[in-house]
């Protein structure tokens, strides 16, 4: 399992190191259905706690599912967002 993660690593941009060689084109199959699926959480989202009121929420709101724009230097982990997304902000 390591080393098939090793061949898959190859393909993600966010990751440092060059992962294994010799990867397949199933490899970078598995990449890209994992990136399209992880790039629908590198959203932003709005709480349902906040009304839809017309005062400045409505502002706020305006950014609810528009995509991140990630940091080119210094990303943060994919993990990261998914544990923020799943466990501290629901809504």
């Amino acid at each position: 399992m390591a080393l098939k993660l090793g061949n898959i690593k190859a393909w993600d941009p966010m990751r440092s190191g060059k992962g294994l060689a010799h990867g397949s084109k199933l490899d970078a199959h598995v990449w890209e259905e994992y990136d399209a699926k992880g790039n629908e959480r590198m959203r932003i989202r709005v709480s349902s706690t906040v009304p839809r009121d017309g005062s400045y929420n409505d502002w706020l709101w305006s950014f609810d599912k528009r995509e991140m724009r990630l940091p080119t230097r210094m990303r943060p982990r994919r993990d990261f967002i998914e544990y923020h997304n799943d466990v501290i902000f629901k809504g």
